[in-house]
């Protein structure tokens, strides 16, 4: 389990090598890392639990969510609609869509 975690660490999140100089810039970069492991741990167990592995990758969710844009007019955000398949996505995490 632990060796996994390390493996979607260095491959899934982009910290296979640090590249980082000061001691600060990578206690923020792990940091960073481990948030970003956290959700995806959270992200697993939910497309676990809802049965998600049998239609879609992590990768692919990542993918289809990251569609959707944010364009701002005058200082406004707006967001595209989501799509059908992005709503379904939302509905699974109990998420509200971007509005």
């Amino acid at each position: 389990m632990v060796e996994k975690g390390f493996l979607r660490l260095k491959n899934s999140i982009d910290l296979g090598r640090l590249r980082i100089y000061s001691d600060c810039a990578m206690q923020n970069k792990l940091l960073i890392g481990f948030f970003a492991s956290v959700l995806m741990s959270k992200m697993n167990q939910v497309m676990s639990s809802h049965g998600l592995y049998k239609t879609y990758t992590m990768k692919e969710i990542q993918t289809i969510l990251d569609r959707q844009r944010v364009h701002k007019i005058r200082g406004q955000k707006i967001f595209t609609p989501p799509t059908c398949e992005q709503k379904n996505i939302y509905v699974v995490f109990n998420m509200e869509p971007p509005s």
